[in-house]
């Protein structure tokens, strides 16, 4: 079965993060590691790995690379692309990429979100510990 290691160079190929590609696979972290260095990871989970990675199953029992590393466009940008035998299996990897782009740029803008809450709560507690810090500063200045 495919090395932990190897597995997350290639998330990462995906442009993938370990944590984004978890969700997906719907396990954690502390649950994920050992089912890989143990090979003790369920055909259902493999199904998916394999699907937001967009390789075969096949590719997790093999340690060769299964994937191929074309030019495209005409700027010669290299992007991972499966070796796709049809135009319709060309088509549905192109249709899982994009929604997994998709579905990442969702993460993203929840995460974004998020932070920005986070951000206007700080902001709103520096402010009303400014206002603290001066208040208590003038009633020194007073008892002065």
């Amino acid at each position: 079965m495919i090395s932990y290691s190897n597995l997350r160079d290639l998330i990462g190929k995906r442009g993938l993060t370990l944590k984004f590609f978890l969700e997906k696979i719907g396990m954690t972290r502390p649950g994920f590691e050992p089912a890989i260095l143990n090979e003790t990871v369920s055909a259902k989970v493999l199904q998916k790995m394999a699907e937001v990675l967009n390789v075969p199953v096949s590719y997790f029992f093999n340690e060769t690379e299964a994937v191929s590393t074309k030019n495209i466009g005409s700027r010669g940008n290299k992007t991972p692309c499966l070796v796709c035998l049809d135009k319709e299996r060309t088509l549905r990897h192109a249709e899982e990429t994009i929604s997994l782009q998709r579905d990442k740029i969702a993460y993203m803008e929840r995460e974004n979100s998020n932070l920005q809450d986070d951000l206007s709560e700080a902001e709103k507690e520096n402010a009303r510990l400014q206002r603290l810090v001066a208040s208590g500063a003038a009633k020194l200045t007073d008892a002065a």
